[in-house]
């Protein structure tokens, strides 16, 4: 991991965006990667680097193909939280679909949360 909160509360805490950190092992300024994307200056880059502004999507990919690094890792921060997020909610619909009858249906939406919770990182004891 790179940088961290200072917080001792939140050492573990990734930062929402590693967009700078990304930026500068390029060597790039960040003019040069408004330019590279393309509809943007520098002052734009830089709040997108601070978290003060979040890009389109397509923005977010084009970062991701400049810097030459996966979307998950330039927002690992938002990626932890969005996780949590689905994680919390296969939980709700996992204890739904256990209360219906079973039919292969139901054993279908479930295998496809189970490998839900597989890639995330979920709970493994929820299905």
């Amino acid at each position: 991991m790179f940088d961290r909160y200072d917080s001792p509360d939140m050492e573990d805490q990734p930062l929402s965006t590693y967009l700078r950190t990304y930026r500068q092992r390029t060597g790039f300024t960040q003019p040069e990667v408004a330019f590279l994307i393309g509809g943007m200056d520098g002052k734009v880059v830089s709040r997108h680097e601070r978290g003060e502004r979040r890009p389109a999507l397509h923005t977010v990919l084009k970062y991701a193909l400049v810097l030459d690094v996966a979307v998950v890792d330039l927002y690992e921060g938002l990626s932890t939280e969005i996780q949590a997020e689905i994680c919390t909610r296969v939980r709700g619909l996992v204890h739904t679909l256990k209360r219906k009858r079973q039919t292969a249906r139901r054993d279908r939406k479930l295998e496809s949360l189970n490998r839900i919770i597989r890639k995330s990182g979920c709970d493994q004891s929820l299905v």
